[in-house]
């Protein structure tokens, strides 16, 4: 479970603002160790426009994470994350 302790909307990439683009969800495959620890993280979603997919890695990075459990023991995990960037 990501913990997001910091406004996304700092990380909205700048051509994107400049283009008018309103909405963008970028999906990327995060690997977390056993204490939660951010392993690796990768675009999942494909090649987008605008620098969305550097902006989602850059926040990423930042985000704290809550570890796996699997029956009541901490795990190595791998999951799916949908970061939507909106301009408000």
């Amino acid at each position: 479970k990501p913990i997001i302790d910091f406004d996304l909307r700092q990380y909205y990439p700048a051509e994107a603002k400049s283009a008018n683009i309103k909405e963008y969800q970028v999906t990327v495959l995060v690997q977390i160790d056993e204490i939660g620890s951010l392993i690796s993280v990768n675009i999942a979603s494909g090649k987008a426009p605008y620098g969305f997919n550097e902006s989602a890695l850059k926040a990423v990075k930042r985000m704290r994470f809550s570890p796996g459990y699997k029956k009541g023991q901490r795990v190595k995990m791998a999951h799916y994350l949908p970061i939507t960037f909106r301009l408000e």
